[in-house]
């Protein structure tokens, strides 16, 4: 459906001091969007009927998107910001689908910012746990129920996942989203290659989720050509 990056401003780390180590801002710095890309992106992106957004932290970062002249398809809130409602209310004056993640929050402070957010039916909130990675069992998958009753917009699942098969058991509760970081290969360095798919799981995870109904189709129990050949 879509596909999204981080956009920083040039500035961004410079006047960030709470980055943590020294290790995790020089590994951002080395891994951040160039501004010169973005014109491509775009493009190319909608030449392959993707839609494309971009993660922001920060209200004068969004406000400089689009100054700069840059156009996105959507929005996307990462979980460290979902307390922001001066940056989600920003990007709601965009007229765009907005997306917010909700890792590292209690129930009780989620449904609060979820209120206060004022979502429509075309904004996504992400179920989404703030671990790199998620070990397994430590889902809480079933607050997605609850999630779906807190809003009247669309459902979505931020993975974090070193097992990407997790993101299919979220089809039970009929999202509408997931979101999975995506590498070029997981022998690669970097702080997400451990919740990262690669092409190859990309493409098997695609398969599946697109057939999902199929699989499940509620057809009468009938031999098909190829038992009736076997």
């Amino acid at each position: 459906w879509g596909v999204k990056f981080q956009y920083r401003s040039d500035n961004f780390f410079a006047d960030n001091h709470e980055m943590g180590s020294t290790l995790i801002k020089s590994e951002l710095e080395r891994s951040n969007l160039k501004h010169s890309w973005i014109d491509e992106l775009v493009k190319i992106s909608h030449e392959n009927g993707l839609n494309i957004g971009f993660s922001f932290f920060r209200n004068s970062d969004l406000e400089e998107f689009y100054k700069k002249g840059y156009e996105a398809d959507f929005i996307k809130i990462p979980s460290a910001e979902f307390r922001n409602i001066r940056l989600i209310e920003l990007a709601k004056s965009k007229n765009v689908p907005v997306m917010v993640s909700y890792g590292g929050g209690s129930e009780d402070e989620i449904e609060k910012f979820i209120k206060l957010s004022r979502f429509d039916k075309d904004d996504c909130v992400f179920h989404c746990i703030a671990n790199y990675p998620v070990a397994l069992g430590n889902q809480q998958l079933s607050f997605i129920e609850k999630l779906k009753a807190m809003t009247d917009a669309k459902i979505g699942y931020s993975s974090h996942d070193q097992e990407w098969e997790v993101v299919l058991l979220t089809l039970k509760y009929d999202i509408d989203f997931i979101e999975r970081h995506i590498c070029i290969s997981k022998q690669d360095l970097g702080l997400d290659i451990s919740t990262s798919s690669d092409l190859n799981d990309f493409k098997r995870m695609n398969q599946i989720v697109t057939q999902y109904n199929d699989i499940f189709k509620p057809t009468q129990r009938t031999p098909n050509q190829g038992e009736i050949l076997n």
